[in-house]
């Protein structure tokens, strides 16, 4: 839960600052997609599958 409230905190910083959280947060999205599709063998959701950008 506190992770969560970091990545929403962020919103409340300079542009600057947002825009490198939302990158890293898309990037840990992409990551758990991977392993899902490579690991695993499933499908990932749309929003943590990079081919569905």
């Amino acid at each position: 839960m506190l992770m969560t409230l970091c990545d929403i905190a962020a919103i409340t910083k300079p542009w600057e600052i947002q825009k490198v959280v939302a990158e890293l947060v898309a990037s840990e999205f992409f990551q758990q997609g991977d392993i899902e599709k490579e690991q695993l063998k499933i499908q990932p959701i749309d929003m943590m599958n990079r081919e569905k950008k």
